[in-house]
């Protein structure tokens, strides 16, 4: 049996952020064994926190979406659940 991955959305509340909510992950209490994210190419501050909650950077989809009148290209992340929880 197999399973689709589950996409990752970061909620943008500073406050959360400062308090460590967003780099909290389901570990075991969770079947899920990997999540992905996907971010524009120039977030950075997204992708920074993606990096920072463990995901790591898989891939560049060029011109994967049209915003503001422009391509632009996306950066997929993933984490699995066997990988190592990051440094607080």
């Amino acid at each position: 049996m197999t399973s689709d991955p589950t996409p990752a959305g970061l909620g943008g509340e500073p406050a959360a952020e400062r308090r460590g909510h967003q780099r909290r992950r389901p570990r075991h209490t969770t079947p899920v064994s990997r999540i992905e994210a996907d971010t524009e190419a120039d977030n950075v501050a997204e992708r920074r926190a993606l990096e920072k909650c463990g995901f790591t950077q898989e891939g560049v989809m060029r011109g994967r979406t049209f915003r503001a009148g422009a391509w632009r290209d996306i950066v997929r992340y993933a984490i699995l659940r066997d990988d190592p929880l990051p440094p607080l």
